[in-house]
């Protein structure tokens, strides 16, 4: 027997499933087929329900609104495939504003604790921002299966540090101190100079033969200095100890009876990393990296990335400052600073949180990301407040279509104490996984209120084949908006890097954060990673496009990969092989501080 569903038998199936959820059973699904190419043909299923709506308090004389009536469960089945034009025209600044008011409340959460609102991982603020993705998704769970991700990361906080002449008490400007280094109480060093970029042992094997330094000068007592205890879930472990606690290990400058040794020690040719545990292997009490870029007058912004026993206070200073060293090095048989560093370094227990379509091809799945989390100084509404607005915003809305490719929504913790969510999700992809992946799009910082149109500069040559189609898309998708917009450098500094790792191919848009919009002059976000990072640092027009765009990139590869490169896991780039070679990681930041 023919089945035939007309609209206004639609109307009263629509209307009846109000109360209750309605799914039909798989093998039943096929019956429906000539309803589905009915409304295909023109018909939105949601239409016909507000049409069935209006018809209805027409005739009761009634005064509705059917956005104010509850949506009726509409079977998968039932929806139109999924169409960038359809799907961008749900984005609206309306849906942006209100999770956008959302989040800096969750952000106030953490003010009894922190004295301001923030999203730093750990804090209430954070948990609640977790907690508050998955409600989101409890409300869509017939589209979306979600999971959690643990992992433990390494944060850190500089709280004071000084670098100054012993004798004449002169400072030196823009020193900065690296994220995650240890602290030291105040003391009296002698600076010594390390040769040849100090990558390697004989590099300060040279440099105590140079200075006829005895037996034990300078050694530090390292037992039982990085204390670990076990803490409950959201709690933090303690990593590094602070200065008091330092002291009562016996790990201190003053009054210690023998010469503390600082190493100065020019950047290049390896990780900042690797050059301070050399040092602190050595037995230097401290180390200071010069940048080797004359050009950059800003300060050196590194991080130790994973400190080890060994691992040493760290400060960084310009090329121009280095220099000077070096010569009073040169100039004076004994050189003495005066070096403090009062942070601490602390494991904390975080998550992840995953969203899969229900539907779609599992063996191509196109993934995107925002991160989480907030640097400590502020709410992060910006930074990354707007990406996860639009990764949700766009879940909520694609639940209206259907699709032909998986697609995964990931939210990544532990962005700004250096990429750790993403890394530890791509670390931990087995090689089927892997290859499951077609794509991976970040989505960080879209709403900068001086904004400037980012893309982030991939190629097929450097980066994993796929890279530079998805550049391409983003070009593409402005240019036929009659938008100006500017290629920024593809260097490691959100959550992409551990996917171009895996050889995922990868890219991605940004509205910009402490640099000069390259079109109009001024800093693109005059409040990143500061307190003022709040409802005030949004521009909504730059919001609703690259949530537009986001939603665009969605539709495109849920719907075909056509001309877009198969996946060739064992295939290394070029960039993959020099990095092999050099043994230096592929990019120079994780996040926003440079790590080499």
């Amino acid at each position: 027997m023919k089945f035939s569903l007309g609209i206004a038998s639609a109307s009263w199936f629509l209307a009846a499933s109000i109360g209750h959820s309605f799914v039909i059973p798989g093998p039943f699904e096929n019956a429906f087929a000539p309803a589905e190419a009915e409304f295909g043909r023109g018909h939105n299923v949601e239409e016909a329900y507000e049409s069935y709506l209006e018809s209805f308090a027409n005739k009761e004389g009634l005064d509705i609104n059917a956005e104010n009536f509850p949506k009726p469960h509409i079977p998968y089945f039932l929806k139109p495939l999924v169409e960038t034009e359809k799907l961008q025209s749900k984005i609206s600044v309306d849906d942006l504003n209100s999770t956008a008011i959302d989040l800096f409340h969750i952000a106030n959460s953490s003010v009894e604790e922190y004295g301001h609102p923030t999203r730093v991982i750990g804090s209430e603020g954070h948990w609640n921002t977790l907690d508050y993705i998955l409600k989101q998704f409890e409300q869509m769970k017939d589209y979306y299966t979600t999971e959690t991700q643990n992992f433990t990361a390494l944060s850190g906080k500089i709280r004071s540090f000084n670098l100054s002449d012993a004798k004449s008490g002169e400072t030196f400007a823009n020193t900065t101190a690296f994220a995650l280094s240890p602290p030291v109480e105040e003391f009296v060093g002698e600076l010594v100079e390390i040769p040849n970029l100090g990558c390697s042992p004989e590099d300060y094997e040279a440099a105590s033969a140079n200075k006829h330094h005895g037996k034990g000068s300078g050694k530090m007592h390292h037992g039982g200095f990085w204390p670990w205890s076990k803490s409950p879930e959201r709690e933090v472990e303690p990593f590094m100890q602070s200065d008091g606690e330092r002291r009562k290990h016996g790990c201190h400058g003053k009054g210690s009876g023998y010469h503390q040794r600082i190493a100065l020690i020019e950047r290049g040719q390896c990780p900042f990393g690797d050059k301070v545990e050399l040092a602190g292997k050595h037995g230097y009490h401290a180390v200071i990296i010069y940048d080797s870029d004359p050009d950059n007058e800003g300060g050196l912004h590194g991080t130790l990335g994973n400190p080890t026993n060994h691992s040493v206070s760290t400060l960084g200073v310009t090329f121009a400052t280095g220099q000077e060293l070096s010569r009073r090095v040169a100039r004076n048989k004994h050189y003495f600073l005066k070096f403090s560093v009062d942070s601490y370094v602390s494991q904390i227990k975080t998550t992840n949180v995953i969203a899969d379509t229900k539907h779609g091809d599992p063996n191509n799945i196109v993934v995107l990301g925002a991160h989480s989390d907030s640097v400590e100084e502020g709410p992060g509404i910006n930074d990354d407040g707007s990406g996860t607005i639009s990764l949700l915003t766009v879940a909520k809305q694609l639940t209206h279509f259907k699709i032909n490719n998986k697609v995964r929504f990931a939210w990544w913790a532990a962005e700004e104490e250096g990429l750790i969510g993403s890394i530890y999700y791509s670390d931990n992809l087995s090689k089927e996984e892997n290859e499951k992946i077609r794509v991976f799009m970040d989505y960080d910082m879209m709403a900068s209120p001086n904004y400037e149109y980012e893309i982030y500069d991939a190629n097929n040559r450097d980066n994993p084949a796929g890279s530079e189609e998805l550049k391409n898309l983003y070009i593409d998708y402005y240019k036929s908006r009659g938008l100006n917009y500017t290629l920024v450098p593809f260097d490691g500094r959100s959550d992409y890097v551990g996917f171009i790792n895996h050889g995922i191919p990868a890219g991605g848009i940004a509205a910009g954060a402490e640099k000069s919009n390259v079109f109009r002059g001024g800093v693109l976000d005059k409040c990143y990673h500061q307190l003022c990072d709040n409802l005030t640092n949004v521009s909504w027009d730059a919001f609703l496009v690259n949530t537009q765009l986001i939603a665009h990139s969605v539709a495109t590869y849920a719907n075909s990969f056509v001309g877009f490169p198969e996946r060739v896991v064992d295939n290394t780039t070029w960039s993959y092989n020099q990095q092999v070679a050099s043994q230096l990681p592929l990019f120079p930041y994780r996040g926003d501080r440079l790590i080499v």
